[in-house]
């Protein structure tokens, strides 16, 4: 999944080096929204992304738990 988040990185700024050079505030904005997609994909296929989603307090009752039951 790295992997092709960093060749979709590379592409973009391969493909708005032009534009880098006149100002890079034009090709950033388009290289960081796909990169945060593609992390927020990463999460939402991993094992714990439900974990992930939680807020701070669920977190908390989460872990204890986990504690208890293992």
């Amino acid at each position: 999944m790295l992997m092709i988040l960093s060749i979709q990185i590379l592409r973009g700024q391969a493909r708005h080096r032009f534009a880098s050079s006149i100002l890079p505030s034009l090709w950033f904005p388009i290289i960081l929204p796909r990169s945060a997609l593609m992390m927020l994909f990463w999460l939402a296929v991993s094992s714990d992304h439900l974990y992930w989603a939680m807020g701070l307090e669920e977190r908390a009752k989460f872990a204890n738990i986990r504690q208890r039951e293992g």
